[in-house]
């Protein structure tokens, strides 16, 4: 990604060797990424409802109080009618958040299951089954777009950067969320850290994504430490998906005695992950 020829083994997870980059340091899967594995991956149910991105009431609330959080920094900067463009965007929780700002929604989303769930959403203009660099959109297009935990499924990253720079008009801003792999959580959990497994391609470091929305044009104008909303039963299906995760056991066992409306309620919650805020320039 950042085309350094200095990297060295750092973990085997489910059998795909990460590596670490010796430059910019990012964690990335040994071998290319096998985009026929992949595509079967993103089109099954089985992924749409493991991941959240079924039309789950509990998994949708929690999602759209976290794209709130993010939308609201960027609030002050677009009025009503802004136009606005979510990449990966699920089932359309953050959609909805963005429709309820007075913004005019789009997505774009590789599962149909999903993408059939947020394009009947209210509010929701359209949603596009597909990935950004299919999708039949003129350039200038938006005012905002955003990816949240999708830019570390991508290999390579560069030609969908760039595309949204393209899909921007100047003074447009980009943000994204995505795991930090320089993190404390990262460097202390090792092949235990939650954001290790093989859709992940890329697990960035700050360094690394602001090399990449540089060279695509991008004034990088914020980063930070990166809060969700999640609920104790989304913890609980990740614990299940990834056996190996740190306190994986301990979370199912507590689940299994909790009260519904306890393990329903959404808190902040970060294993090492960050945002990125960057702005098109006018030229």
């Amino acid at each position: 990604m950042c085309h350094s020829v200095l990297s060295r083994a750092h973990q085997v997870v489910q059998g795909f060797v990460y590596r670490r980059c010796g430059d910019c340091r990012s964690l990335f899967l040994g071998t290319p990424a096998d985009d026929t594995r992949l595509s079967s991956v993103y089109a099954s149910a089985a992924y749409a409802e493991q991941r959240g991105h079924s039309n789950d009431l509990t998994v949708a609330a929690c999602k759209s109080a976290t794209v709130a959080v993010y939308l609201q920094r960027l609030r002050r900067h677009f009025p009503r009618g802004s136009r606005y463009l979510e990449i990966g965007c699920s089932a359309g929780a953050g959609l909805s958040a963005a429709a309820a700002l007075g913004w005019e929604a789009e997505g774009v989303e590789v599962s149909p299951a999903a993408a059939a769930i947020a394009g009947r959403l209210p509010g929701v203009k359209a949603v596009h089954h597909g990935t950004v660099l299919g999708a039949p959109f003129a350039d200038a297009s938006f005012d905002v777009v955003t990816l949240f935990d999708v830019i570390e499924h991508i290999d390579p990253p560069q030609p969908t950067v760039q595309r949204v720079f393209d899909l921007l008009a100047p003074g447009g801003l980009i943000l994204l969320v995505t795991p930090d792999a320089d993190s404390l959580s990262a460097r202390a959990l090792g092949a235990r850290w939650p954001h290790l497994f093989p859709d992940h391609v890329i697990c960035f470091t700050r360094d690394a994504l602001r090399r990449v929305l540089v060279a695509a044009g991008f004034e990088v104008v914020q980063m930070g430490f990166a809060w969700k909303r999640v609920n104790l039963n989304i913890l609980i299906r990740h614990a299940h998906l990834h056996p190996n995760v740190v306190g994986g056991r301990m979370l199912r066992s507590v689940g299994a005695l909790l009260p519904s409306w306890l393990a329903d309620r959404p808190v902040p919650f970060n294993v090492g992950e960050f945002y990125a805020i960057a702005r098109r320039t006018r030229i």
